[in-house]
Formats: structure tokens, C-alpha cells, sequence
């Protein structure tokens, strides 16, 4: 039999709303809302889809979508997840599934960039002094493009391992959470205003490097999104675990010297300002 299938160009079979396998009779999925412009829940045809399960790849609303260690998952993948000898995905200490299967492409690319700077500085003589974000260059001398060069530069191997795991753990789940485009946003809205912060606050001729204002405000954007599902089981876990990732992070921020504070801080509430108007906007209260 030929599998129908939610829209044309997915692979994602559609369930027969009476032979679903947790036996839920679920409501017949529309391929799009009543104006015809966006895929609706399969769940709740006239709401809006929020985001695609990262398991199946149906589309589900804010209210139907639970926060899973990769993204969201719908409501009948976590009840089939639970299933006992099904294999349960969890946020500790594993891998997400988004870059095992390649879909997390953009944050490898970030990724990839930040070790290609890293090898260039030390392999061609390059010094990071070039690219370092130092206030009184960018006040004084007009050298703006040091807000996004900083970025991708690091100090040393212990800095840029720390980075890039980060970036890889949150920006692979965000990048799947809410796409691409709306990820890369938040990435660099949250990297150049803890630039911008830091150009405002610092000293005049300390300089600064790392993609950690950047990544500080991904621990934002997961934050905001985990908080608005915190009704849920898995979104309360989630919650629970960013929260105590952010106050370590936070520790250390302020407990060691020479770690700009000021970075860190302007990157985590840009990064979370964003998501909170993006999530408003795409699901206004009712």
C-alpha cells in the first residue's frame, strides 16, 4: 500500500487517526491552517504548527510540543518512548540525535569555523590580537568588524574545547527546536550584543576573545523555551538542567578573573530576549 504522507516533498508517512500504535484515536491532521498559508498541528488543525517533532516529523503546536533532549517530540513519540524496552532519549550525557543524523548542519558550520580560526592562529603565525575585540579600536578607531571577528577567535585549547561543546550540546537542539534562520539570528544578535556590552563596560585596551557571548545567549534561548514548557515532565527536566548549567557557568564567570563578565551577560539576555518575542510572536497568549 502506498503511504500517504502529511505534505508533498516530506517523507513522513501520516497515521491512520484509528490505527495509531499507543492505539490514542488522534484527529485528522490538515496539510494546512483555515488561510492556507502554515501546516497545522496534527493535533489541533486550526492551531498553527510551533515546530516539527524531531522523531516522526509531524507538525505540533506549542501546547502538543515536549521538550525532548533534541528538540521537540509530539505527544504519541513520548508515549511511545515510554513504552517499556522502547529506547528513551534523555538531556544527560548523550549526544544529540539532531547531529548523529545530520540535521544540525549550520551548527557544525559554526563549529567548523571556530576551529579553522583556531588553526589559522596557530599554524600560520596569525596573532589573535588582530581580531580581538578591544574597546577603545572600536570607540576610538571605527574598527566595528572586531565585534564579529572576536567571535570566532579563542585563546587557547581548554577555551575553545569548552566553546564549541557548549555550542555544539545547545545550538544543535535550538538549531532543530526552531529552524536554521531564526538559530543563526539568535547566535549573532546574542554574540554581537555581549560584543557590545563588553566595548560599553571593559577597560579601553583589554582585549577579548571566544564565541562564549554567543553561546551564553543559546543557554537563553533554551532557557525560554524549556520555561514555556515547564507544565510538561520533560520541559520541567529540561528546565531544571539549564538552570543549573547556567548557574555553574555564571560562577565561574564571576569567580575567576580575566573571563569577560560583560560578554557573557549582554549574550544570555540578548539570546533570551529574542527567543521570548520570537515565541510571543509565533504563539501570542490567548
Amino acid at each position: 500500500m502506498k503511504a500517504k504522507y502529511l505534505f508533498p516533498g516530506h517523507n513522513v508517512p501520516m497515521r491512520s487517526p484509528d490505527t495509531h500504535d499507543d492505539g490514542a484515536v488522534l484527529t485528522q491532521p490538515e496539510a494546512t491552517n483555515r488561510e492556507g498559508a502554515f501546516p497545522s498541528c496534527a493535533w489541533h488543525p486550526d492551531v498553527e504548527m510551533a515546530v516539527r517533532c524531531s522523531r516522526c516529523g509531524r507538525p505540533i503546536c506549542a501546547d502538543c510540543a515536549i521538550s525532548a533532549s533534541v528538540g521537540f517530540q509530539c505527544p504519541a513519540c513520548v508515549r511511545e518512548g515510554n513504552t517499556p524496552g522502547a529506547r528513551r532519549i534523555r538531556w544527560q550525557g548523550q549526544s544529540t540525535q539532531a547531529g548523529r543524523n545530520g540535521r544540525a548542519p549550520v551548527t557544525m558550520i559554526l563549529i567548523g569555523i571556530n576551529v579553522v580560526a583556531f588553526v589559522l592562529t596557530l599554524t600560520a603565525g596569525n596573532s589573535i590580537d588582530d581580531g580581538a575585540l578591544v574597546p577603545a579600536a572600536v570607540t576610538e578607531g571605527g574598527q566595528w568588524w572586531r565585534l564579529l571577528t572576536s567571535m570566532f577567535l579563542h585563546a587557547g585549547l581548554m577555551h575553545i574545547a569548552f566553546n564549541m561543546f557548549a555550542l555544539w550540546v545547545l545550538g544543535s537542539q535550538l538549531e532543530v527546536a526552531i529552524g536554521p534562520w531564526w538559530y543563526l539570528a539568535v547566535f549573532f544578535v546574542a554574540g554581537l550584543a555581549g560584543g557590545v556590552v563588553y566595548v560599553a563596560l571593559a577597560a579601553p585596551f583589554a582585549p577579548a576573545v571566544g564565541a562564549s557571548g554567543a553561546v551564553f545567549g543559546l543557554f537563553g534561548a533554551v532557557g525560554v523555551l524549556a520555561w514555556r514548557r515547564r507544565h510538561t515532565p520533560q520541559g520541567r527536566a529540561l528546565w531544571r538542567n539549564i538552570a543549573v548549567l547556567l548557574v555553574i557557568n555564571l560562577v565561574f564567570t564571576f569567580a575567576f578573573p580575566g573571563i569577560a563578565w560583560q560578554a557573557h551577560v549582554g549574550g544570555l539576555v540578548a539570546g533570551g530576549a529574542l527567543m521570548a518575542i520570537l515565541d510571543l510572536v509565533r504563539h501570542p497568549p490567548a
